[in-house]
Parts: C-alpha cells; structure tokens; sequence
C-alpha cells in the first residue's frame, strides 16, 4: 500500500511560510500525524463550496483545515488558521 501524502493548497501554504521557529515545528508535527492518520475525524466539521466535508483540528495555536482523498492517499490541508 503507497504511503499517504500530504498537500498544500496556496492559503495553507502561505500561512505555513509565514510561521517561524516553534509554530513551524508544531505545523510541521501536525502535518506528519495527519499523513499517519488521514482519515482522523477533526474536533470539528464543515463544508467547503463543492460539498465536500473538511475537517478541522486543533494544533497548538492553529486550526488545521483538511479533507482526504482516499482514491489519490492524499491528505489535503487547505487552511491554516492562527488563533490569537
């Protein structure tokens, strides 16, 4: 079975760059135990603008935004919000 992968779209992108020094580790742990567990159920659930159900979790100080796509073992993360 190939390894799941994860992606980023360009907003979760951007918001990973601007993090530096320990919020990019705490991203960067985020990002390795949703590849390790794509199909986790977030703390909470929305949809975005094609019906597709997303995910989002609680990291550290960020909201982590994703869906899986199991036909392409893909975890796609396409937020990242910092809560102040």
């Amino acid at each position: 079975m190939p390894a799941w992968k994860y992606v980023l779209d360009e907003q979760a992108f951007a918001a990973f760059q601007e993090a530096r020094g320990a919020d990019r580790q705490i991203l960067i742990r985020a990002f390795e135990e949703l590849r390790s567990h794509p199909t986790k159920e977030g703390v909470w659930q929305s949809r975005d603008e094609h019906g597709r159900d997303v995910q989002v979790d609680l990291f550290g100080k960020f909201l982590v935004h994703y869906w899986d796509d199991f036909l392409a073992k893909e975890l796609r993360i396409v937020r990242i919000v910092r809560r102040s």
